[in-house]
């Protein structure tokens, strides 16, 4: 090479590093091959789909060394660029309605377990689980029309999955876990409030519910639990002439236990959300929203790293 080919080639390395430390735009990029930058202009535009997107480079800048390999740079799209997918969707299986009121939990290896229920059959509950390499579905408990209408899993300290479900006409509130690849036989643990369950599991792999009986007047709004041993429900937030609607339940670092609860008067178009806080036999509340325009539809309750609770409602 000539020096003064030489000298050309070094120049034009110095100007493209320069430029890919700016803010650029590409023209016409393809995604699905590897990019090659021979014409980089902070005045071009890119243009994704017809959509136009920025282009961020990653580092702030280069130094550029006489016969040494250059770093790569890479661009990124900004968290509101388009043309680039955050996940693609996976189709887990085709089924015949049997993917309805999904609850979902993601164990300590990222693996995903689901339970939902067969809408179409009106009957039947359904575990679908990629833990083993692909994705499967398999009947859990069937039989009962409603069985299954409504349900919640967690997983305990060995990934293994604990679902609390609706027994459907059976009347009552049903419990199973998986454990070395075989489901537990169905026990009730509540036979008045058998609707809309949510289920916790603290440090010490025991379980706490809550659940409604759906649809009436002064019905149940029950905590149920086995941290003594044996499955134990109590009433806490029963209002005679009160309509129960939903409920969730959170545990904070200390195990102790929050629900947040939604309820209305069987006269009268106002809702009520309160939370409802277990201090040993006790039952503290707080009134959090009185509106009419508060659905009972959902609502959620966290605890985050530090303690405090994080309440979401519909």
């Amino acid at each position: 090479m000539s020096d003064m080919h030489g000298r050309r080639f070094a120049f034009s390395l110095v100007l493209l590093m320069i430029t890919m430390m700016q803010v650029g735009y590409l023209q016409n990029l393809n995604l699905s091959t590897p990019l090659i930058l021979d014409d980089l202009d902070e005045n071009t535009p890119y243009h994704s789909n017809g959509v136009p997107a920025t282009l961020t480079a990653s580092v702030e800048g280069v130094n550029l060394t006489v016969n040494q390999p250059m770093s790569p740079i890479t661009f990124q799209y900004p968290s509101t660029g388009s043309g680039m997918q955050n996940g693609v969707p996976v189709g887990l299986l085709l089924g015949g309605g049997e993917y309805c009121n999904m609850e979902h939990a993601i164990d300590s290896n990222d693996k995903h377990h689901l339970i939902s229920y067969n809408c179409r059959e009106s009957d039947g509950l359904y575990y679908t689980t990629n833990s083993g390499g692909s994705w499967t579905t398999t009947l859990v408990d069937s039989g009962t029309y409603g069985l299954g209408y409504k349900s919640d899993i967690e997983l305990d300290s060995n990934n293994n999955p604990h679902v609390v479900y609706e027994a459907g006409t059976a009347v009552g509130l049903n419990y199973t876990y998986l454990s070395n690849g075989v489901w537990s036989t169905p026990t009730t643990i509540d036979s008045l409030g058998k609707n809309n369950p949510k289920l916790a599991i603290d440090s010490n792999d025991k379980l706490h519910v809550v659940s409604v009986q759906r649809l009436c007047t002064g019905c149940a709004a029950n905590y149920t639990t086995n941290v003594g041993g044996a499955w134990v429900s109590e009433d806490f937030a029963t209002m005679n002439g009160w309509k129960p609607q939903v409920v969730d339940i959170a545990l904070n670092s200390s195990n102790n236990v929050s629900i947040a609860y939604i309820n209305e008067p069987s006269s009268g178009s106002y809702k009520y959300l309160t939370v409802y806080d277990k201090s040993g036999n006790t039952w503290d509340s707080e009134q959090i929203v009185v509106s009419q325009s508060l659905g009972y539809y959902k609502t959620e309750i966290q605890f985050d790293q530090y303690d405090v609770r994080h309440l979401y409602y519909y």
